[in-house]
C-alpha cells in the first residue's frame, strides 16, 4: 500500500496556519502509512501522536518516526533511510522535520509506485 504524497511545504505551512492541528493530523497519518508500508515495523499512530505533548516523549516520537521511515524506505526499496537524528535537529531548527520526513516519504511512494508492476 502506498501513501499519500503531500506537498512537503505545505505540511509545514498547514501546521504553522492552524496553529499544529494540521500538524497533529499529519504526523497520525504518516506513521499510519509507514506501519501499514512495511508490516515489520510495529507503530502506534495515535499514541506517536500523543506522545508528541509529553516532554521528551516528544523527541522520542520525532526520531523513531524518522527511523521508522527510514526502515519502510530500506526495507520495501532498498533507499538510503531517512535519518532520525537529522530529523530531530530539523525540529529543533524551526518545525522542518515534517518537510524532511514528507519529502522522504513522497520519495518511498513515487519507488514504490515505479517499482510496482502495471495493473492488469
Amino acid at each position: 500500500m502506498n501513501g499519500k504524497t503531500r506537498s512537503p511545504w505545505g505540511v509545514w505551512f498547514l501546521t504553522l496556519i492552524t496553529f499544529g492541528i494540521y500538524g497533529l493530523y499529519w504526523w497520525y497519518k504518516a506513521n499510519e502509512e509507514v506501519g501499514n508500508a512495511d508490516a515489520s515495523i510495529e507503530v502506534n499512530p495515535a499514541l506517536s501522536m500523543l506522545a508528541l505533548f509529553v516532554p521528551i516523549c516528544n523527541i522520542v516520537t520525532i526520531f523513531r518516526t524518522g527511523s521508522r521511515i527510514g526502515q519502510a524506505q530500506q526495507g520495501r526499496l532498498g533507499l538510503n533511510g531517512t535519518n532520525g537524528w537529522l530529523g530531530l535537529l530539523l525540529a529543533v531548527l524551526g518545525g522542518f522535520h515534517v518537510v524532511y520526513y514528507q519529502s522522504n516519504l513522497n520519495k518511498m511512494w513515487a519507488s514504490a509506485g515505479a517499482a510496482a508492476p502495471p495493473p492488469a
